[in-house]
Formats: structure tokens, sequence, C-alpha cells
């Protein structure tokens, strides 16, 4: 890291970002968990900043582009959003359902391990993520509203190992007391635990959430990750191959509607 980023840093006025600078040079994943604990509105700033110009970012902004994948072409920013309508909870996790299957067999099961990847890193889960990167996929889905469950992403590999995301997505509504419990016993159903799953409460602000609903032993093993944090890994595993611009619009519409970007 140049000493000249670590100055753009200080000018956030954030100790804890200088912090992640100086513990992680690469902005790995960890850098990222620290910054989502403390200095979300931060983060978001400097997204929103580097989005306006990323066509000519400064040399001390760098890192923070890199970060979020804003020096690429194929960013989800580079496409309109669907500036004609307000999506609802159920509407953005079936287009992120429809987006993930669209498309043949090599581009569903791309796209699939990409969002897998995404939340595996997001919540630490580095034993799956480094599972998932060497398996070989064979087969992927993804299913909104299913038991009444938001999102299912799952993958099985050759082996006939199984890898799994549970979403429950939150764009302001509070979750209700039997929801996290329900949707476990039907992901078991479905081959999934908390052994080959990661189990989200997807929100725009993890700090929303309340500490009462994690502490309940119902809701173990459930997880809370800022939807941001979430599109931003996902961002930085497309490929050019497997993406799309309706899939791109969508992905800033989510973007827009959640944090007004």
């Amino acid at each position: 890291m140049q000493r000249n980023e670590i100055s753009y840093m200080k000018d956030l006025g954030s100790t804890r970002w200088r912090l992640a600078i100086r513990t992680t040079p690469d902005f790995a994943s960890s850098a990222l968990e620290l910054i989502s604990r403390y200095s979300e509105h931060l983060i978001l700033r400097a997204v929103r900043e580097l989005s306006l110009g990323k066509t000519n970012i400064p040399s001390q902004q760098t890192a923070i582009a890199k970060l979020f994948g804003l020096t690429e072409n194929r960013h989800a920013f580079d496409s309109p959003t669907h500036s004609w309508a307000w999506f609802r909870e159920p509407q953005i996790t079936a287009g992120l359902a429809h987006f993930l299957q669209e498309g043949p067999s090599h581009v569903r099961v791309e796209r699939v391990r990409q969002f897998l990847g995404a939340a595996y890193e997001a919540t630490g889960m580095t034993a799956l993520l480094r599972d998932l990167t060497q398996a070989r996929l064979v087969n992927a889905e993804a299913v909104a509203e299913e038991k009444r469950v938001d999102l299912i992403v799952q993958a099985q590999s050759e082996a006939g190992d199984v890898f799994g995301v549970v979403i429950e997505a939150k764009f302001g509504h509070h979750l209700t007391a039997r929801q996290l419990p329900a949707a476990r016993r039907h992901a078991s159903s479905r081959g999934l635990t908390s052994g080959n799953t990661a189990f989200l409460v997807v929100l725009p602000h993890r700090a929303k959430t309340g500490t009462r609903v994690f502490s309940r032993p119902a809701n173990s093993g459930w997880r809370a990750v800022e939807w941001w944090n979430l599109l931003l890994l996902f961002e930085k595993r497309t490929s050019t191959a497997s993406d799309s611009e309706a899939f791109r619009s969508l992905r800033h519409t989510i973007w827009q509607q959640t944090y007004g970007m």
C-alpha cells in the first residue's frame, strides 16, 4: 500500500480504515469485514464518489477502486437501473434467482459458483470457499420463495459434495419470530446444513438487525450480511463470459434502492 493511499484513507477520517490498510495490504476479506463492522458509512461514501468518477480514478484511490471492482468495465454501475419501478423483496430475490439460473449449463454453474463464493467470503467460511473453488460443479440451481424462503442457491459437485446459501432478504421489514427456524427446516430437507451452507440474513445495515435476533437458540447459525458487502464480493467474481447487461442492471437497481447509488 502506497503512502498517498494511506493519506486518502486519513482524509476519510477513520483510524479503522488505516488499521485495515496496514494489517491487510491487499484489501483481503478480513479488511472488508473490519470496515463492514465499524465504518460502513465511509465505505459507502467511497463507493459513491468513485462510481461517479470511475473513468479517471486518482492514484491514491486505486486500492479502494480495486476493492470495489470499479476499474472493470463489466461493473454493475456501468449499466442503467430499472428506474421505472420500485421492486419489493420477493421481486428482487426472484430476479436474482432468475439470472443465476439463466443461460446454458456452464453459465448457470459459473454464476452460482460466483454467488456461493461471495457468500462464503462475506461470512469468513474459508474452508467451504476453498472446497468450492476446487470442486467441479455439475448441478446448480437458484430458487426464490420456495416454502416462503426468500432465496436458496445450491450446487453439487461431481464428487457428490453439496454447497449452498440460504438467504432471508430484508429491505426494511423485520424478521418474524418463526421465520429463520422454518427456513432452516426447509433447507435441511434439501440436504443443506451448517456444514455445507451459509445461512444469511441480508439487509442494508447490519447494525439495525438487533442483537437479540441471533442470540436466540432457534436462530443459531444465522449471520447478518449487508447487501453492499455481498454485492461487492459477487461483483469481483463475475466474468464477462458469465455476466449479462440485464443482470448488471438488476444488481445496480439493488444498489440504487438500498443505498441511493
